[in-house]
């Protein structure tokens, strides 16, 4: 079980009343030149309403915010509701392995499984969030309860879609393991989790890469691409133009 320190847990940590797994997807490196874009896609673990305001974002809270959160997961309205455009796109209920997680099979292959389960039976749901972003007035936050397994999912294809390569992708998704500790300390202050209650074990608390790298794999075909399987879960290819260019900032050629 992993050691959470006295002062980390202490209530009035103000660091715990923001989310604490935040990050902007500016400025990777794109497979075909350039670099994304800061302050048009952000990450995030679920927000509350007793958070302050966010840190490190352009614009706070951001115009667009997808919650990947299932409908029994949430009680209430989301805290930015009637503030800025909420869009719920609820993705597989099994996949929230830290905050009420009833029924959630702890064991080594779970994630493996429950990332199959995402690419596969939510395929549709996935790929839609990339028209959201496209079109975005503003920049887009992604989030679901930790930020980590539906989060990591649908930002590696929304990466994808913009040319960032596999590596890079991974290395953003794995990101997410230095923020765990304090992702549980915030849950537990925030009631999500009984303090001193069994934790998941170590594997599904984890990121594991051979996960990803079966994501990346089953959304893309032999070039690379993730295009074809975007369009086949019904985003138009007008979209995915529209994301490159709202997303990627191209270095002119010396």
């Amino acid at each position: 079980m992993m050691d959470i320190p006295d002062t980390v847990l202490n209530a009035q940590n103000v660091e715990l009343r923001q989310v604490v797994n935040l990050r902007d997807l500016g400025n990777l490196p794109v497979g075909q030149g350039g670099i994304t874009r800061p302050g048009v896609l952000y990450r995030s673990d679920a927000p509350y309403p007793s958070d302050l305001p966010l840190n490190f974002v352009h614009v706070s809270p951001p115009p667009t915010v997808v919650d990947l959160r299932a409908v029994d997961e949430v009680s209430g309205d989301h805290p930015w509701e009637g503030v800025v455009d909420v869009r719920r796109v609820p993705l597989l209920r099994r996949a929230a392995v830290l905050t009420a997680a009833e029924g959630v099979n702890t064991g080594v292959g779970d994630l493996y499984e429950i990332y199959q389960l995402i690419v596969t039976t939510e395929s549709v749901r996935v790929a839609s969030l990339l028209s959201i972003a496209a079109h975005s007035i503003g920049p887009t936050l992604l989030h679901c309860a930790a930020g980590k397994d539906r989060t990591g999912i649908a930002i590696a294809i929304l990466l994808l879609a913009a040319g960032v390569t596999p590596e890079v992708v991974i290395d953003d998704f794995t990101a997410t393991a230095a923020n765990m500790e304090r992702l549980l300390a915030r849950l537990e202050q925030l009631g999500r989790r009984i303090p001193g209650s069994p934790l998941p074990s170590p594997e599904v608390l984890g990121t594991p890469v051979n996960a990803m790298e079966m994501v990346i794999e089953a959304v893309t075909d032999t070039s690379g691409s993730v295009d074809p399987w975007l369009v086949e879960n019904g985003v138009p290819e007008a979209d995915i133009d529209t994301w490159r260019r709202r997303f990627v900032n191209q270095v002119p050629s010396v």
